[in-house]
């Protein structure tokens, strides 16, 4: 059975209409009738701008033991901050981080480039999340006109598993909503495989590309070979095409051969052979999937074993590292300044954008890596 969450915007929408202003008293009132009521969630208000709403979280903050309540945040460090004064850090609090979506408001409203709006997303769910928030939610306005801007036709670019830099994927459920919606779209699936078998086996990995399938007439799939079968030096993948008309998989092809061969037209066969020569043998088929689910579970123990030695020192709350991802990769709100005293006087090589490869760390060095960044921490405190 369904469970039905009620999230309730009294507080906030309820007094956007002239003569419906509330005292934060007032705001108690409703809030504890609201929370009696069964409501689950009550949203209270905007606590950057308004002193009121500041107030109204303190109060509110102390008295529900139930239900949760919810306050409204740009996308900025300071108003996330503002929000936490106000109402802690409990698991009560949920802080909402309001975003912009559409190319509209990107230029007109906010003058800013969608790549600053992902950055300022990224930086302020990862300072609540680094603050002690337990539940951050993101909603993004204007997002219907970003989804009015996709045509018929236009391509749609999917990371099949291990998503990457977020390491985050999608459920079973949710592969097969996003494929009714790019289905009412008309949208074109490409599919980006290049981590298969990284994060819970191939068949699982896949799921999301055999959901399209099954609901397309047409998918693209193009898949690595780099990381699931280590052939990094030999650059060697495959373009998958599946089409459900043998006269529109011919002219495909026949595009894709024009494409071939004004690029390179021969490709080395060394890679390919080695690939071929796997996957075509039942038994060096099977040493490939144990060794793969050996490499997985490798990345898990890495993983665990990293977050073990973060609190051994103390400083897993130093640091906003998410270890509930798949695949390789796990992000860090490191700043540029730590990212540069890592490499220059102990030797470690980190992204700029805090991105940290798990398959980079050896388990023996955990304790020098671990140790390092606690004198980063203690440096700057």
């Amino acid at each position: 059975m369904k469970k039905i969450t009620i999230h309730d915007t009294i507080l906030r929408d309820g007094e956007q209409a002239p003569g419906n202003s509330m005292t934060s008293s007032h705001k108690l009132i409703l809030d504890l009738m609201l929370k009696n009521a069964g409501v689950d969630c009550i949203e209270v208000g905007f606590p950057t701008p308004s002193s009121i709403d500041f107030e109204a979280t303190k109060l509110i903050s102390k008295k529900l033991t139930i239900s949760s309540f919810a306050t409204f945040c740009r996308a900025t460090v300071n108003d996330i901050k503002i929000a936490i004064e106000a109402g802690g850090v409990s698991s009560k609090h949920v802080i909402q981080i309001l975003v912009t979506g559409s190319d509209l408001h990107l230029k007109s409203k906010r003058q800013i480039t969608r790549e600053q709006g992902i950055i300022e997303i990224v930086e302020s769910v990862n300072y609540a999340i680094h603050c002690g928030i337990q539940n951050v939610t993101v909603g993004i306005e204007d997002a219907s006109r970003a989804v009015e801007s996709y045509k018929v036709g236009d391509a749609i670019l999917l990371q099949a598993c291990c998503h990457n830099p977020t390491g985050f994927d999608f459920t079973k459920e949710e592969w097969e909503q996003l494929a009714i919606f790019c289905k009412e779209k008309k949208l074109f699936p490409i599919f980006d495989a290049a981590y298969l078998g990284l994060s819970e086996g191939i068949d699982k990995d896949r799921i999301g590309i055999t959901i399209f399938i099954e609901n397309f007439h047409e998918v693209l799939i193009a898949n690595s070979f780099s990381k699931n079968l280590s052939l990094y030096d030999e650059r060697v993948g495959a373009l998958t095409i599946i089409s459900k008309s043998q006269s529109d998989l011919d002219n495909l092809m026949s595009q894709v051969r024009k494409i071939i061969r004004s690029m390179y037209s021969i490709p080395p066969l060394h890679g390919a052979l080695i690939v071929s020569e796997i996957l075509n043998n039942s038994d060096l088929d099977f040493e490939w999937k144990h060794e793969l689910s050996q490499m997985r579970d490798h990345l898990n123990e890495v993983k665990m074993a990293f977050k073990a030695e973060m609190e051994k020192y103390g400083i897993a709350n130093k640091f906003y590292l998410d270890f509930n991802t798949q695949g390789m990769f796990i992000y860090s709100d490191l700043n540029l300044i730590q990212i540069e005293i890592l490499k220059e006087e102990f030797g470690i090589y980190i992204l700029k954008s805090g991105r940290i490869s798990l398959a980079g760390i050896s388990l023996s060095k955990l304790d020098f890596l671990c140790r390092s960044l606690y004198k980063v921490v203690k440096s700057e405190n």
